[in-house]
């Protein structure tokens, strides 16, 4: 479709029929973007899972390390245990949290923990930020696909990637949820059921 658009745009001149095709190109590309967002994320539950037993702070480091920079501050602790799932799914889901973390952040220095942790009978990795907060009356809302709570002209996002993350930690039977209020950060903590943690360990 944007190709088609661009073939047509040779044919006419001026600022403004200019204008009028780089917006139409820029809503097409978005509607490619979310096509994308809703088939990754219908496609979930039905995609191949191959678990595995890993180390899940090799995976949170090589995640972390993408989204560190002079700006951004990652700290990592706590108990991190040997997990049997997918591999992929989990470093998927980090990855999600770990860019909501940073691309909602307000703050000049953006600072983000990753703590393991054990409670009951269930694991628990939370991700912490010195974000702006988020009241409650949106917790749920953001676990739903396409809602965001920036308007699109300040900040581009397809509002995929919590409802992504959340439905990939329930093909575990574990899930992602949130706790914050506004102006005192976020932490959102991904729980995994016990039977698949392989033995307890801590750094």
């Amino acid at each position: 479709m944007t190709g088609f658009i661009e073939d047509e745009e040779q044919q006419f001149k001026g600022e403004q029929t200019q204008e009028f095709f780089n917006l139409i190109k820029s809503r097409v590309n978005r509607m490619d973007q979310l096509l994308d967002a809703l088939l990754e994320y219908s496609t979930v539950s039905d995609s191949v899972s191959v678990p595995a037993i890993f180390n899940p702070e090799v995976i949170i480091q090589k995640q972390a390390l993408a989204f560190k920079s002079h700006d951004v501050e990652i700290s990592i602790y706590g108990h991190f245990p040997l997990l049997f799932i997918d591999q992929k799914h989990f470093a998927k889901v980090v990855a999600a949290l770990l860019k909501n973390a940073v691309l909602f952040n307000d703050k000049h220095i953006k600072k983000i923990a990753i703590c393991g942790r054990f409670a009951g009978s269930e694991y628990f990795i939370d991700v912490t930020d010195n974000g702006p907060g988020i009241d409650s009356s949106f917790h749920e809302k953001i676990f739903i696909i396409f809602q965001t709570l920036q308007p699109r002209d300040t900040l581009e996002t397809m509002g995929v990637g919590l409802p992504v993350s959340r439905k990939i930690a329930e093909t575990w039977n574990g899930g992602v949820t949130i706790a914050s209020r506004p102006g005192e950060g976020a932490t959102f903590s991904i729980r995994i059921p016990n039977n698949l943690v392989q033995g307890k360990s801590s750094i």
